[in-house]
């Protein structure tokens, strides 16, 4: 993200935390049920596989490049990585 620009733009930049709305849960609950219900919203991940792909995976997350969440993954779950 280019902060320089964002500044002499005027850009603003503003974040949301869920403790700001605890007023409104009553409201928000039975939306929220109906969208599960109906099957939205959907999960979108985007999986990048093998450490080398690391400095870009972590690049993708400062470039907007996702949707959902972003994975990095390095081993194989299914073969347990051996030690000693």
């Amino acid at each position: 993200m280019n902060y320089v620009w964002r500044t002499v733009r005027r850009g603003r930049m503003e974040g949301v935390i869920i403790l700001d709305y605890t007023a409104r849960i009553s409201e928000a609950v039975p939306m929220l049920a109906g969208w599960l219900a109906e099957g939205r919203p959907k999960q979108t991940d985007a999986i990048a596989h093998g450490l080398e792909n690391a400095p870009t995976t972590l690049a993708r997350l400062f470039q907007g490049k996702n949707f959902g969440e972003q994975l990095l993954q390095i081993a194989n779950p299914d073969h347990p990585v051996r030690t000693g």
